[in-house]
């Protein structure tokens, strides 16, 4: 769920509202200064001394609130109001472009914060990247960024041969849309190192070489079991304590990268209930649209437990959807030049969902499923099992067992029915380990 600054007064989140006084010589850009009742973030500074009158100070400051600028004289001498900030590790997760939303990774919980407020620090931000975000009180009012940045080269002109870093320079747009100047040798695709307080180019980036883990929007970092590194787990990270690590080899998504082959493929992601199927999905799916891919996204008809036309998380992290009544109806709806295909709770569609993941991996589109894997009982949940067996890369997500805390497989159903399919969420489910799950709960009337 997103919450605003005034949700966020329930939030344990000790904030200092000191202020400290400082005098206006010092102030620097990114600052964060209060005058009157308002807070107002230092986006420039000048120290001008006009002929032979005193110095003075010249700020252009935006307000953090209204997001308006405005230029301020101060008195070389004269004291100004630093609000005293708090800081909260958190992981950006996408922007809609009017705020950028951001997943406390200790809570799960979400904030976002707006345009006007982000300024220039918005141009350095990529999904996933962990950020320390600045509060004032309960307010969230801005991020520190590092010092510098790694980001990848999207689009720029072809360098003249034999031409010299010091000769001459060249415009190139990152990932992130920021516009940089970088020597003629650096091509598009190649990973620079950009000075977040200039937003100068500073070198070539070294490329990943080694292994690396991301954490997922679920607290949860993705590993690839040796020897087969296209089946991937995403497991919580305090499991990773039970590992042996010489049998797990931790790698990024083959597929989590610009397209570079001319065909389609499956992606299937499953697991428990709570265990962030959905999380990942929108993650996946929304890097596509950032990448500028045409993407579709689909669910079920029967699935209408938090919106009509999104596909949503336990989370609250959503996306638009279509909704379909059957596989049929999801290949009339593909369009011819759509890229990316989503599918949400796949196990609640017909048998015939194979078959149309592979038509439309066939006709060269990339196909991601994610869906239950075993119904309330620990059977495979149809057609998920088939999905599986003819995916190209596999995703298994794992919860946290609500009984012991340990990582969780099974989707515990808490009220008596034999029905397959009842469609629901906390309170008619909790996610479970193999040792905590109790098939023949759900067959007993529960007493009050």
């Amino acid at each position: 769920m997103c919450y605003d600054s005034k949700d966020l007064q329930s939030f344990d989140i000790q904030a200092r509202t000191d202020m400290s006084s400082m005098q206006a010589t010092r102030l620097r850009k990114g600052n964060l200064v209060k005058l009157g009742s308002d807070l107002f973030r230092i986006m420039e500074v000048q120290h001008l001394t006009p002929g032979n009158k005193r110095g003075f100070i010249q700020a252009r400051m935006r307000n953090i609130r209204s997001g308006t600028l405005s230029d301020q004289k101060f008195r070389a001498e004269e004291d100004v109001e630093r609000a005293t900030l708090d800081e909260r590790e958190m992981q950006y997760l996408y922007t809609d472009g009017d705020h950028y939303y951001f997943m406390d990774t200790s809570t799960y919980e979400q904030i976002h914060i707006s345009t006007e407020a982000m300024g220039d620090s918005k141009d350095y931000l990529v999904p996933d990247a962990t950020i320390r975000v600045e509060f004032y009180d309960v307010e969230p009012v801005g991020i520190e960024l590092p010092q510098t940045v790694d980001l990848v080269v999207k689009e720029t002109v072809p360098g003249i041969k034999g031409a010299t870093a010091s000769a001459q320079v060249k415009p190139a747009t990152l990932e992130t849309g920021l516009i940089v100047q970088v020597p003629p040798f650096i091509n598009e695709g190649d990973r620079i190192r950009v000075n977040t307080e200039t937003g100068e180019y500073q070198s070539r980036a070294l490329r990943d070489t080694g292994p690396a883990c991301r954490r997922s929007t679920s607290d949860q970092v993705l590993v690839s079991w040796y020897p087969l590194p296209t089946f991937h787990f995403l497991l919580p990270t305090s499991f990773l304590q039970f590992c042996n690590p010489t049998i797990l080899q931790f790698r990024y998504h083959p597929m989590d990268v610009a397209r570079t082959v001319p065909y389609g493929w499956i992606e299937v992601i499953a697991g428990s209930m709570f265990s962030g199927k959905s999380e990942e999905l929108i993650r996946r799916l929304r890097r596509a649209q950032i990448a500028r891919q045409r993407v579709q996204i689909f669910k079920p008809q029967i699935d209408r437990r938090f919106s009509e036309d999104h596909i949503v998380s336990h989370s609250d992290m959503r996306l638009a959807s279509e909704t379909v009544r059957d596989s049929a109806e999801l290949i009339v709806l593909v369009a011819p030049d759509t890229e990316v295909v989503g599918i949400d709770e796949g196990q609640f569609f017909d048998l015939q969902l194979p078959a149309a993941c592979n038509e439309l991996a066939s006709k060269g589109k990339r196909v991601v499923v994610a869906g239950l894997d075993q119904d309330y009982l620990g059977r495979p949940f149809e057609p998920m099992p088939q999905l599986l067996a003819i995916a190209e890369y596999i995703t298994k997500t794992l919860a946290i067992c609500v009984v012991c805390g340990g990582p969780a497989n099974h989707t515990q159903r808490l009220v008596a029915s034999a029905d397959r399919v009842l469609v629901g969420a906390s309170g008619l489910y909790e996610a479970r380990c193999r040792h905590c799950f109790d098939p023949d709960l759900a067959s007993e009337p529960r007493t009050t």
